[in-house]
């Protein structure tokens, strides 16, 4: 089964769950589950086997996701939040998250993780400026980090140093988003924010790979 189809379809079973879970009732946090529908049809022989280096990154995409409970356990001991229904989600969604962009930002090549990861995450945001702002000069300042990120993916595509651009976003990312990882929505965003700019970092400074896609 195509890679491509198991990371939207797991991207669209999150979504449906967090969108029912918020505007419906908590218990289609459950809807969340259906994650696992695929690794269950692939053990029972219904779908196709991985490849040897597709296992290696989905055992590390599985390590990398525990790992990340274990941190964020000791984030909210530390901070000593309060749990509510936010913070339960947040704890199945963030393991969740890393473990689908580990593994599909590591078993696609290198020049198509940097080009579609960077593009797309471009094109959103000045999608949203434009749409916040319309045609304007608000929108033309707005739209500058976007531009510049942009321009990060067109290099990084054949200039490895051009990661240093991702490692600074990530660093932003961070400077503006710890102080408020007390918010699990912010958590959260956080998360799916700095997640893809770590990612294309390591994937820009690595040498070039011959890859099957």
């Amino acid at each position: 089964m195509s890679k491509v189809f198991v990371l939207i379809f797991n991207l669209a079973v999150l979504s449906l769950a967090l969108w029912l879970y918020r505007n419906v009732d908590p218990w289609f946090v459950f809807i969340a589950a259906g994650i696992f529908l695929i690794p269950l049809l692939r053990n029972f022989g219904i779908l196709r086997e991985l490849d040897e280096r597709e296992k290696y990154y989905d055992r590390l995409s599985s390590n990398i996701a525990l790992v990340t409970v274990f941190l964020l356990t000791m984030l909210v001991v530390a901070l000593g939040s309060a749990l509510g229904h936010d913070l339960y989600f947040a704890f199945i969604v963030i393991p969740l998250i890393a473990k689908a962009s580990i593994y599909a930002g590591f078993t696609y090549s290198k020049k198509i993780v940097i080009t579609y990861v960077g593009r797309v995450m471009s094109l959103i945001y000045l999608g949203f400026v434009l749409l916040s702002h319309g045609i304007s000069i608000m929108s033309l300042i707005e739209a500058v980090p976007g531009i510049i990120f942009l321009v990060i993916t067109e290099l990084a595509r054949k200039w490895r140093f051009a990661g240093i651009g991702y490692l600074a976003y990530a660093i932003l990312i961070s400077y503006v988003y710890i102080p408020k990882v007390t918010n699990s929505s912010l958590l959260i965003t956080y998360v799916i924010l700095l997640l893809p700019m770590v990612i294309l970092t390591i994937r820009t400074f690595q040498k070039e790979e011959t890859e099957s896609e």
